[in-house]
């Protein structure tokens, strides 16, 4: 018997009123018209329908399931507002009443057929009787035709298609009791959706497939499930997880993979995100649109609890069956800012760390699951197989057995993951550095030959580990302190000692003694022997004699050494630098300089003993009057031969004064200095206020006439530039808004302020004295004068300039009017200045000569020519030297200037412009540069390549003075004669600058 519809819609009017505009609302309370297809599966699963039918019509669509009858409670349900028979059962997907008035966005007026409820649904409440409709028990027929005005049944018909063929795995996913969804079109279009499952352990196996037009696809879950105790519904509840699985094409296996767009399920997909790469589904409260689940509510909070829990006890599941991959756990909530403090399912986020943090589930690269204490993570391949899980447990003094994390979890690869483990769960992360910093002396002499070997081919491609800081502060490679290397005797040393010098040598072709050499049975593997090479480890040779067994010696105060033997040791160091190569030579002398090797004799007691050979000169008869009585002055003692004299004067000993000029300048002639708190300096014009000259101050305070000359002329006139000048400073490094003001230099405030330029049998300082005043020994210098302060007499100054007496002076000036007397002298003058005679060597028998000259050049032999094969320098400087020192070395006047002679160039050219030659100043580098080159007359050219280019010896002492030269004036052995070559700054600055760098 049918429901009594007339007395349902009386009370329905009753209760809402006749009017149901206010109900229209109904009709958009989701986003989307088809969401209707949603409300009537549930209403089907809710009937436990297994079969659901959707036939489209053209002008309506029709809808059936096999789901228990509709009775009297449900045509109130469908007709009424949350009144529906699930409202209070959180077992039911939702309340009937409100969901099923979705479909009144395409019909006004749908109908409901099963057994003898037969009824339409006039103005959403009011159930009319209809004309019956043949259904197959226990079918419920819902007939929904397009009849509103708003929407046409074209319209219709498009939106509904389109959405039963994209309904996907996930619709079913959850549902208990539909097997089966089957469509069809008005255009003769059909598909269908089957949901098959079986037990798989304590979870289902879920397969969903779709066929749309011919066309088959299938997902397939693993859906684990936990009841959840209530007072509220009549059956039990519970909380799922299903997991995505993907089947091996090859293999057939399948294994678990994170799913995408993961919304909450609440038996349907919500709108809820979740951010975790499974799918979660509960009884959760939704809003009356079922867009959202309130995270505030209780019920849904203790949901939450409960999937959290579940979560948790899947893993260890999971793990059993052998499902627990790097991908199943790439499926778990990972991602620290999608499951902050506070935020909805940040139980789930907990209980998954803190089981993995509890219970053995990281899986290792030996197929085992360990607990996090026994794991670490491995930057990179190579640790895992140098350090495998035995070694790395000796390594790091490990109670436990110590594995590495399955190399399927990199940081490039599973990047998520791989922070997850170190951010959250804090597994260690062991780099190369970090575990070549752990190796101790006891761990390396536990490994075998085999291991080490393996160990160095590891480093070699590693060079950060090793490498040598470029800059002061870089930190050296951890390796460089390590004590990696292993020795015959089978202990081990780090590769370099705090001196920076190799600790142990390849081969030793001994000198003195034993010596530390790696072991040889390592030294077989050629790949072993080439990285200790790079690291810096080579054969044994003289240089490291000189380190490892003579400098020890000179160590002591004194040194316990015979005479004899003494020289004989500066005899191997010469004889050693005479023999190695460049690179080799560099280092021995700068080993040897900041040794105390050279014995000396004190030039004001005369007692001798060892001193660095940068303390000490060679004595010369002007040396030994400028030092004469000082403390501090250190003399070459006479027990060395002169063959030896060479070697120490390349080890640092000077014949010349030492000059200090610490601060270097900058392109511009500038001398960058020290900032003084916040403010940046220089000295304008290459000043340098740190100037000074050793023994200065003592020389100053003890003058002697012939001291005071020395001072005046060696010292004072070639540096005057640097007694004063002007200083810059400035807050900002590019010198804006600057300020300068004038300053002595350290020699320049000595010598101005000590008493040292004679004057009437005693001495002053230069301020006491007038310029004119000074001896006759004394070269005139008017800038020098100046720069010291002294008086200016203007008469008496251009005297000395024109370099003749005053009184001659005064007897010009009278003369200078007398025009007949000045012709007298000028005819004085001329007749002595008279050209030498050509030598003239006369032939007395013109024709004889001529005939035995013709007869010699007759019997004279034929010249022959031999093809030899030589060697052409075929590389050239990027820029012409020639061009280039041409204009360097042109003055203001238009002269072009030897550097060595200092003066004008000889001849020009046809061409106008100045002969002069280009000579190559060191020819021991490998690069081609134009200021490597010098502008010479012919002349010096000839003797700068005879006497310098020639001779090796002199050609590296030529170097060397270059190199540590502070002015740009450099002394040169020109034979017997002394010579020097001087620079325009930017060209002396050039070449220091590569042969620093060489």
């Amino acid at each position: 018997m049918p429901s009594d519809y007339d007395k349902i819609c009386r009370e329905n009017l009753e209760e809402y009123g006749k009017g149901t505009r206010h109900l229209t609302f109904l009709e958009r309370l989701y986003s989307e018209r088809t969401h209707f297809i949603f409300e009537l599966l549930q209403n089907a699963e809710d009937a436990r329908a297994t079969h659901v039918k959707f036939d489209l019509k053209a002008d309506r669509l029709e809808i059936g399931h096999d789901g228990r009858p509709f009775d009297e409670k449900d045509v109130r349900g469908v007709c009424g507002i949350a009144e529906g028979t699930k409202q209070d059962d959180l077992t039911q997907i939702g309340k009937f009443g409100i969901g099923f008035k979705s479909v009144y966005a395409y019909t006004r007026r749908p109908e409901i057929h099963c057994g003898d409820e037969h009824f339409a649904i006039d103005g959403y409440i009011r159930p009319v009787a209809v004309t019956p409709v043949a259904v197959d028990s226990p079918w419920t027929l819902f007939v929904l035709t397009f009849n509103r005005d708003d929407v046409s049944p074209d319209t219709a018909c498009g939106e509904i298609a389109q959405r039963l063929k994209t309904l996907n795995s996930r619709t079913m996913l959850f549902l208990r009791h539909i097997r089966q969804i089957d469509w069809s079109l008005h255009n003769g279009a059909k598909g269908g959706y089957i949901r098959r499952e079986k037990p798989h352990g304590t979870a289902r196996r879920v397969a969903v497939t779709s066929e749309t037009m011919g066309r088959r696809d299938e997902e397939t879950w693993l859906v684990f499930e936990a009841p959840v105790v209530n007072e509220i519904s009549q059956d039990p509840l519970r909380v799922e997880a299903a997991f995505n699985l993907l089947r091996d094409d090859k293999t057939g296996r399948e294994s678990i993979a994170r799913a995408e767009s993961c919304e909450l399920s609440v038996f349907f997909p919500t709108e809820k995100p979740t951010g975790l790469g499974f799918l979660i589904q509960g009884p959760y409260r939704t809003t009356p649109a079922r867009d959202n689940v309130p995270k505030g509510d209780e019920w849904n909070r203790r949901l939450v609890e409960e999937t959290a829990s579940l979560i948790g006890s899947i893993l260890g599941q999971l793990r059993e069956t052998g499902m627990l991959t790097v991908g199943a756990l790439e499926t778990l909530p990972i991602r620290q800012p999608d499951f902050l403090p506070g935020t909805m399912f940040r139980p789930i986020f907990d209980s998954v760390a803190g089981t993995l943090r509890t219970q053995a589930l990281i899986p290792t690269d030996s197929g085992e699951f360990v607990t996090v204490k026994r794991v670490k993570l491995a930057r990179g391949g190579d640790l895992r197989n140098l350090f495998p899980s035995e070694t790395l447990t000796v390594l790091q003094g490990a109670a436990e057995s110590l594995q590495w994390v399955t190399p399927e979890i990199t940081e490039g690869r599973t990047q998520g993951l791989y922070n997850y483990f170190r951010q959250v769960l804090n597994l260690e992360e062991v780099t190369p550095e970090s575990i070549v910093a752990q190796m101790d002396r006891r761990f390396l002499e536990s490994t075998s030959d085999e291991w080490l070997s393996r160990f160095y081919e590891f480093l070699a491609s590693q060079e950060a580990l090793w490498r040598k800081p470029e800059k002061a502060r870089e930190a050296p490679g951890p390796a460089r302190s390590a004590p990696m290397i292993r020795l015959n005797d089978g202990s081990h040393v780090p590769p370099f000692r705090s001196d920076g010098s190799p600790a142990a040598y390849l081969d030793s072709p001994l000198l003195y003694g034993e010596v530390p050499l790696v072991k040889a049975a390592l030294l077989k593997n050629e790949g072993t022997r080439s990285f200790l090479r790079r690291l810096g480890i080579s054969e044994f040779d003289v240089v490291a004699t000189v380190r490892e067994k003579l400098l020890p010696i000179y160590r002591a105060t004194p040194p316990p050494v015979a005479v004899e033997d003494h020289v004989g040791h500066i005899r191997l160091i010469d004889k050693a630098l005479k023999k190695v190569a460049a690179e080799k030579r560099a280092e021995l002398i700068s080993l040897i300089r900041d040794k105390p090797i050279v014995r000396s004799r004190n030039a004001a007691s005369g007692v001798e003993s060892f001193r660095k050979p940068g303390e000490v000169y060679y004595e010369n008869e002007q040396l030994a009057m400028y030092f004469a009585g000082n403390s501090n002055a250190w003399f070459v003692s006479d027990i060395y031969p002169e063959e030896l004299a060479a070697v120490l004067k390349e080890l640092g000993v000077s014949q010349t004064i030492r000059i200090s000029h610490p601060n270097l300048s900058d392109p511009q002639n500038n001398t960058n200095l020290p900032r003084s708190n916040i403010y940046y300096r220089r000295g304008r014009q290459g000043f340098d206020p740190d100037f000074n000259v050793d023994g200065l101050r003592h020389a100053l305070s003890f003058p002697t006439a012939e001291r005071s000359a020395y001072v005046w002329e060696m010292i004072a006139r070639p540096y005057s530039r640097q007694i004063r000048g002007d200083v810059e400073e400035s807050t900002f490094p590019n010198f804006y808004r600057s300020t300068s003001r004038p300053t002595w230099s350290k020699m320049g405030k000595m010598l101005s302020e000590c008493s040292w330029l004679p004057c009437d049998g005693g001495f002053v300082n230069p301020a006491m004295l007038s310029f004119g005043d000074m001896p006759d020994s004394f070269t005139l210098d008017e800038q020098l004068a100046r720069h010291l302060e002294m008086k200016m007499d203007d008469e008496a100054l251009l005297a000395r300039k024109a370099g003749v007496d005053i009184e001659i002076l005064s007897l010009l000036k009278h003369i200078s009017k007398d025009q007949e007397l000045i012709a007298q002298i000028r005819q004085l003058v001329n007749a002595k200045v008279q050209k030498p005679n050509f030598p003239s060597r006369p032939t007395p028998n013109q024709d004889r000569r001529a005939e035995r000259v013709a007869r010699d050049a007759a019997a004279a032999p034929q010249k022959t020519y031999d093809e030899r094969t030589r060697s052409v320098r075929s590389s050239e400087p990027a820029q012409d030297p020639t061009t280039w020192l041409c204009e360097a070395y042109t003055n203001s006047s238009g002269q072009m200037i030897c550097q060595m002679c200092e003066e004008a160039m000889p001849f020009k050219k046809r061409d106008g412009q100045y002969y002069f030659e280009s000579v190559e100043s060191v020819k021991t580098l490998h690069q081609e540069h134009h200021a490597l080159y010098l502008a010479l007359c012919p002349l010096c050219a000839a003797k700068f390549k005879e006497f310098v280019k020639r001779d090796p010896g002199a050609m590296e002492r030529f170097r060397i003075a270059l190199t540590s030269a502070a002015e740009p004036i450099v002394s040169v052995e020109v034979g017997i004669e002394a010579a020097s070559i001087r620079f325009v700054d930017s060209h002396f600055l050039d070449l220091q600058t590569i042969l620093r760098g060489s």
